[in-house]
């Protein structure tokens, strides 16, 4: 196979010169070159003390995109109504052009990742608006990110939603954090110190208006003033009219994320950190079992309810570490017949209920198999606790969600050997030896039982003290959880939520008349891949 040919070796006309020749002074100062450039960045026309106005343009070719952020600027003077007017991304031409002077120019020098900027600069960056734009009419407020860690930015800590019967101020100037439930609701992240506060002044709110930039654009601000913000301890971004030009001047620049022929790299990178932060975003059991308070008031003074539950899904880096039941066997249960089956939107339910079981008596007559079993999961980052001990949840595993868990519909177990050993084989690639150890402390638990039984009908003492670890139950299930289990941890995603129990306390009974919600946790939207 023939190698790939370098786009370096695709030469360009021979009456024209590259960016990076011309930069690199193969070309003496003076003389009139041909140049064919990308736009890097341009910089709206100003006038000057003459009849023409003035602009900037930085080009780069595809000798200096690799490895580099060197460009050429290029100066335009002209009347204010022929002057260009390009995008990021054009395609400039440029014939018999005269090379002042050619330098290299670092995109800019006051461009900055955020991580990088300090207080008291001024700074280009190219960011995304990480919440709804907050106008109050004078000035616009934003929130940027790069998805870049700055020691200086408010630390937006994941504590589940925050909710609230009465809107607050939505960037938190009344309240510990800087946001809250106003016009961009409950914060959604980037979590961590990676958002910036920036507020803007005319001309510039003319232009987020006029453009409808909005959560999720990306931009490009220049000149943006870096402060200390009124609480002393965060910096903020100040976007104001440029005093330093005789005319208005625009420092806002939407980016386009769809040109992926010639993307600006420093766009390109901010895009890859953010699909980067996107993947590490992982919840812990310790954030995932934290309880929910509802702020509201009661009887005139602020108050904060807990919830029993909340509907949110979670992704966790976890391991199997117990099952149930523990017969593979009844991890297919009947599924009874209903007519309700036809609707589409008939949601399963994830708890176990009798009403809704075939007898095992009537197996012969069941026309409908589904999956119904436990996974007791262990978070797999945390530390464990003073006892050598890691916190664990319970997930239930519904029909649809073992469908895509196993890649295998639910049969009779019992019955259907083949699907049986399918079953083993799959979930072996889940929890290794899991099984194998629990089947052995399942057995150990029946022979001391039967001991025991016999121990009382004979009238005898027991064989073994009370406190004997060979045959303790309790200390089976602390061995089943030890690091002899020796199944990798696997990202799986996790869904909150509620069901209704019978409850005999009135005071409990906070879903109705002797019921109450409990909260359970259900797995979904994971797949077994080896094979």
């Amino acid at each position: 196979m023939a190698p790939h040919p370098n786009k370096r070796q695709n030469s360009l006309p021979s009456s024209f010169i590259s960016i990076q020749d011309l930069l690199n002074h193969k070309r003496g100062v003076g003389n009139l070159v041909n140049v064919i450039g990308i736009v890097r960045d341009f910089k709206p026309p100003v006038a000057t003390r003459g009849s023409d106005w003035k602009c900037e343009i930085s080009l780069y070719d595809r000798y200096t995109e690799d490895g580099s952020l060197d460009s050429l600027t290029l100066n335009v003077f002209r009347p204010a109504n022929e002057m260009p007017n390009p995008g990021l991304g054009d395609v400039i031409v440029l014939f018999q052009a005269k090379d002042i002077k050619a330098k290299s120019i670092t995109v800019n020098e006051k461009f900055k990742e955020l991580k990088d900027i300090r207080v008291d600069t001024f700074v280009d960056v190219i960011v995304q608006l990480v919440r709804q734009p907050y106008d109050t009419g004078d000035r616009i407020t934003l929130w940027i990110s790069d998805f870049t860690e700055n020691d200086s930015f408010f630390h937006f800590a994941w504590k589940g939603p925050v909710l609230a019967d009465k809107p607050a101020d939505p960037y938190g100037h009344e309240s510990v954090m800087p946001y809250g439930a106003g016009s961009g609701g409950e914060w959604k992240g980037p979590f961590g110190k990676r958002s910036m506060q920036v507020t803007c002044f005319d001309p510039h709110t003319a232009f987020i208006r006029e453009q409808g930039l909005s959560f999720g654009s990306w931009v490009m601000l220049r000149n943006l003033q870096i402060k200390y913000g009124r609480n002393g301890a965060n910096l903020e971004g100040f976007l104001r009219e440029d005093r330093g030009s005789s005319g208005l001047k625009i420092n806002i620049t939407q980016m386009d994320t769809t040109d992926t022929e010639s993307p600006d790299p420093r766009l390109k990178e901010a895009v890859r950190l953010k699909c980067e932060y996107e993947n590490k975003i992982i919840s812990t059991f310790e954030e995932i079992l934290n309880p929910i308070y509802l702020k509201t008031k009661v009887n005139g003074q602020q108050a904060e309810l807990q919830l029993p539950f909340v509907n949110l899904n979670y992704r966790a880096d976890v391991r199997v570490v117990n099952f149930m039941p523990p017969d593979l066997r009844d991890f297919a249960q009947p599924k009874k017949i209903s007519e309700f089956d036809m609707l589409s939107d008939q949601e399963e339910s994830d708890a176990n209920s009798d009403e809704d079981r075939e007898s095992i008596a009537d197996r012969a007559a069941v026309r409908q198999w589904e999956w119904r079993f436990f996974l007791e999961l262990e978070d797999a980052n945390a530390p464990k606790d003073h006892r050598g001990k890691k916190k664990t949840i319970w997930v239930a595993v519904n029909n649809s969600s073992a469908q895509c868990l196993l890649d295998l519909d639910a049969s009779d177990l019992h019955e259907d050997q083949e699907n049986l050993d399918t079953l083993r084989h799959r979930l072996f690639f889940l929890w290794g030896e899991l099984e194998e150890k629990k089947s052995i402390g399942e057995e150990n638990k029946r022979r001391a039982a039967q001991v025991a039984l016999a121990n009382r009908d004979s009238n005898r003492p027991p064989l073994h003290s009370s406190d004997d670890e060979s045959i303790a139950p309790q200390k089976q299930d602390m061995e089943l959880r030890s690091s002899q289990i020796s199944n990798r941890p696997f990202s799986c995603c996790i869904r909150q939520y509620g069901v209704k129990v019978p409850e005999q306390d009135p005071a409990k009974a906070d879903a109705g008349e002797g019921k109450r919600w409990q909260r359970m946790f259900g797995l979904f939207g994971t797949r077994i891949t080896s094979t």
